[in-house]
């Protein structure tokens, strides 16, 4: 059983999708640890969303399954959202962290 074109590459867009939302949710979740004298909570959180993210992409968009294609997808978008997204918020994110 093999995925056609067109089903992977939504499925590595999803990815690279998903991927983003876990930078976006790593760069607020720091702002919080900053400020906490405990940080283990943020830690496991942003640990448990990462599983979980994978968990639901490997299931929903991967049909069942979790390769090195889908981890690639994932880690990528993470990459694009802290090497490039992330100079595009840090006004905002300096805003709120003084908030």
């Amino acid at each position: 059983m093999e995925l056609e074109i067109k089903q992977q590459a939504i499925c590595l867009l999803w990815g690279l999708v998903f991927g983003l939302a876990l930078g976006l949710m790593y760069r607020l979740l720091r702002l919080c640890r900053k400020r906490m004298k405990k940080q283990w909570p943020f830690d496991a959180l942003f640990a448990l969303s990462c599983f979980l993210t994978a968990f639901i992409y490997g299931m929903k968009w991967a049909e069942g399954r979790l390769g090195l294609w889908e981890i690639t997808a994932l880690s990528t978008g993470f990459y694009l959202y802290t090497a490039f997204s992330a100079r595009l918020f840090s006004e905002t994110f300096r805003r709120l962290k003084n908030f």
